[in-house]
């Protein structure tokens, strides 16, 4: 993954950029069978890392979506709490 990282979407920087300045964001995601560590590479290549006020990858945490658990790791960094429709019960496995 890192000889032939992926690439942007048209628009996702711009989006990132615009959200960040209202709203913490934060990153929640399944590592697969790439590591937490390299994925914070690749997003610090792509120049989108900044955005994310955290990020939680299921390798460091030992859970993996749609595991409650992951996210409200992610609202713990955040310091946030969960809405009421939130629960930190049913999350799927989507961005939210």
């Amino acid at each position: 993954i890192l000889k032939d990282p992926p690439s942007l979407l048209d628009g996702v920087k711009f989006t990132l950029e615009s959200l960040y300045q209202k709203y913490p964001l934060g990153l929640v995601s399944d590592s697969g069978f790439t590591p937490g560590r390299i994925l914070r590479k690749i997003l610090q290549s792509l120049g989108v890392l900044k955005f994310f006020d955290c990020t939680v990858f299921s390798d460091e945490v030992g859970y993996n979506k749609p595991n409650s658990l992951m996210f409200n790791q992610a609202l713990k960094l955040l310091k946030v709490q969960p809405g009421p429709d939130d629960g930190g019960q049913s999350y799927r496995d989507e961005p939210i």
